[in-house]
């Protein structure tokens, strides 16, 4: 069976590396597979059987016509005429699609081509942008529930931003129109996700499924020797480590928390780490080590494996990549009691403040155990127990890879 994946891209940030997962399994399997790509990886990299049909300066345009009306993809016709062309020469049976947002892609019509064409559809939902108007993230506004839909949005300001005019009602129209009658397509995300999309309208006749996301605990994502890490920053034995990996210029992973904590446990024996900081170190405390967004993934490892716990300070997140890939690396999760944070890691494994609340989280932070071997090993084990890209169809969540395989199965019987 010929499966296609298609998403933004396929080797930067979080649903990259979900990208190049599903198709290392699929493909593992036994199925010929082909990843399509409307931005190139920032590192330029180039992999057989990864096809870009993206165009810079379209997209670059796309992105101010987009962000004074707020109709993303509304200029990306050339390169979506070049993606269907690429399906029509490669006719893939399942289609499994990701991050339809983003300029890049005119989703529309890549919907309506994947209902006509395809055998089965597995849309996954890397945020809740599948069932809302405009928005990644429904937050408090619960207008996505009824059938009138999103109009007056609150959030015209925010990721996937619109400075004019507010086409929220466009687009959950649009969705609506093009969901009716799509029989053959299965929605999947974290459990978090999945609850709150079957309480759509827009989707409130679909089939669903969870499933985690998926990492290489076995081979990547496993604790490592931080004695040369820790000389290489600087940091004495003595003080416990807590570590983020995100952007400050990124809204909703919420690193001004992060760094607000850091300002108000100074005086304490912790050190804060950084990692793809990307903002002005001029207003960083003495304890806050800000480093620059790092690609080595046996070098992040070392990083995660040396802190004592990894802080999540997302405000909206379906499963953050990063919280599973610090419990491979055997440490454990602090977060806002938000989103699919708290889904991350069980009590003992993750501890969870009330959404906001600096105070709180630092008192976690303060009284949060140094880790031992048996923290590690419990970390890890359940990492690999939950997350592991090698987890057999039998697991608790039925991840996508096993779920296309079942789409396969149907499609020939």
């Amino acid at each position: 069976m010929k499966v296609a994946i298609i998403n933004y891209t396929w080797s930067d940030g979080s649903t990259g590396k979900i990208t190049v997962n599903m198709y290392n399994r699929i493909k593992a399997a036994g199925h010929e597979v082909r990843v399509y790509y409307g931005v190139e990886p920032s590192s330029g990299e180039q992999k057989k059987d990864f096809y870009y049909f993206g165009n810079k300066k379209i997209f670059l345009l796309d992105h101010v016509i987009s962000t004074l009306t707020g109709l993303s993809g509304a200029l990306a016709f050339g390169p979506t005429k070049k993606l269907l062309r690429m399906l029509d020469e490669y006719q893939p049976d399942i289609f499994l699609l990701y991050n339809l947002h983003g300029g890049y892609v005119n989703e529309y019509r890549l919907l309506e081509y994947a209902k006509k064409k395809a055998r089965w559809t597995i849309y996954g939902m890397v945020d809740e942008y599948p069932f809302l108007g405009k928005c990644c993230y429904s937050f408090d506004c619960e207008k996505y529930k009824y059938e009138r839909g999103c109009y007056n949005c609150p959030r015209l300001r925010e990721s996937p931003r619109s400075l004019i005019f507010d086409n929220s009602h466009f687009h959950f129209k649009k969705k609506e129109k093009v969901y009716k009658d799509f029989n053959n397509i299965s929605f999947t995300s974290a459990p978090y996700v999945v609850d709150k999309a079957k309480g759509s309208w827009l989707l409130r006749d679909k089939e669903f499924f969870t499933s985690d996301t998926h990492i290489d605990v076995k081979n990547v994502y496993y604790p490592r020797n931080t004695k040369n890490i820790r000389e290489k920053l600087g940091i004495d034995i003595s003080k416990k480590i807590v570590i983020i990996a995100a952007s400050i210029s990124s809204p909703y992973k919420g690193v001004k928390y992060f760094l607000e904590a850091a300002r108000k446990c100074e005086k304490d024996n912790i050190v804060f780490i950084n990692v793809g900081y990307g903002g002005d170190t001029s207003v960083c405390p003495a304890n806050y080590v800000a480093l620059p967004y790092i690609r080595d993934q046996n070098e992040l490892c070392e990083l995660l494996s040396l802190a004592d716990a990894y802080v999540c300070t997302s405000i909206e997140d379906a499963q953050p990549n990063a919280c599973l890939n610090a419990l491979g690396c055997g440490t454990p999760i602090i977060g806002f009691n938000v989103s699919g944070v708290p889904y991350i890691a069980p009590a003992g494994l993750g501890s969870y403040a009330t959404p906001f609340d600096v105070d709180e989280l630092c008192e976690i932070i303060r009284n949060h155990p140094r880790k031992t071997p048996e923290i590690i090993s419990a970390c890890h084990n359940y990492a690999l127990s939950r997350y592991d890209i090698s987890l057999p169809s039998k697991h608790a969540f039925y991840t996508i890879a096993d779920r296309v395989e079942a789409m396969i199965q149907k499609s020939v019987e």
